[in-house]
């Protein structure tokens, strides 16, 4: 139990002063993961007050069982209970892919291009401070990888967004927006008309990726709302289940011959059969 261990995990955490971010990683579906995810940042922000606390919390398939739906529904007001603790954080959609290491593959690689968003061109640039910014803003955070070759930036963010495996904002308002294309490609200035930016929007250049960031949307909440309806369709199919464990079969198929006597004994009878110290 993490609470066991709070003394180690804070000196543990101690021996790293001048960290200034923390990426949390937690399934919601169950395991240590997502029971601890609360202690656990409450040590963080207790041992390193000024570190900013990202979190990245993988949500489970609807194909999952009722204690996964319920044990994600527990995480998810564990993490919204103490959002004030928390900068940034990301929930994963796991219905997105087929298997769990594709799942995973595109989020360490998503969260290494965002946390790299940094670039230097003569149009624009964006430094370490602005990555820090657009990446540790309040609220949830999202992730576009746009594909090469569409007719223009908004089929392209269409596509990113269609096929993204974070889970997407109820709305695309964003505090921060980092936009980070190829050069040559997609018109920056055309994307940004997609999005309701309310403090600072940063464009720069590269040669090898397309890559926008939302930083500070809100909380969405459609996809938890999925997983609670999932919840409470197990329960009503459970309650209206009925369970058949005793089925007698008839083996007579003529119905003009003669029914023939059953050879059953009811309880009395039966209990007559046997000496008084067996009786039932």
């Amino acid at each position: 139990m993490i609470k066991d261990n709070v003394n180690s995990i804070g000196t543990l955490l101690s021996k790293y002063p001048l960290t200034e971010v923390v990426v949390v990683f937690t399934t919601m579906a169950g395991g240590t993961g997502s029971g601890a995810i609360k202690t656990f940042i409450q040590i963080v922000k207790k041992v390193l007050p000024n570190a900013k606390v990202n979190v990245v919390a993988i949500l489970p398939s609807l194909k999952e069982d009722e204690l996964s739906f319920k044990n994600t529904i527990e995480c998810w007001n564990d993490i919204n209970s103490i959002m004030d603790l928390i900068n940034d954080v990301k929930f994963v959609d796991n219905n997105k892919r087929n298997t769990y290491k594709e799942i995973n593959n595109e989020v360490i690689e998503s969260l290494d291009l965002a946390y790299n968003i940094i670039g230097i061109h003569a149009d624009g640039s964006i430094d370490n401070k602005d990555s820090f910014r657009i990446n540790t803003a309040e609220g949830s955070g999202l992730i576009l990888k746009l594909y090469d070759g569409l007719k223009d930036g908004k089929t392209a963010i269409d596509l990113a967004i269609k096929n993204s495996v974070f889970v997407q904002p109820d709305v695309y308002d964003c505090d921060y927006l980092g936009i980070n294309l190829k050069v040559g490609g997609y018109d920056p200035y055309e994307v940004t008309k997609l999005f309701e930016v309310y403090k600072s929007t940063y464009i720069t250049y590269n040669n090898k990726n397309n890559i926008v960031v939302l930083g500070g949307c809100e909380t969405p909440t459609q996809s938890i709302s999925l997983i609670k309806m999932a919840l409470e369709d197990k329960n009503k199919r459970k309650l209206s289940r009925n369970k058949k464990r005793s089925v007698i079969i008839d083996l007579n198929t003529d119905n003009n011959e003669k029914e023939d006597e059953l050879d059953i004994l009811n309880n009395s009878e039966f209990n007559d059969l046997f000496e008084d110290n067996y009786n039932l």
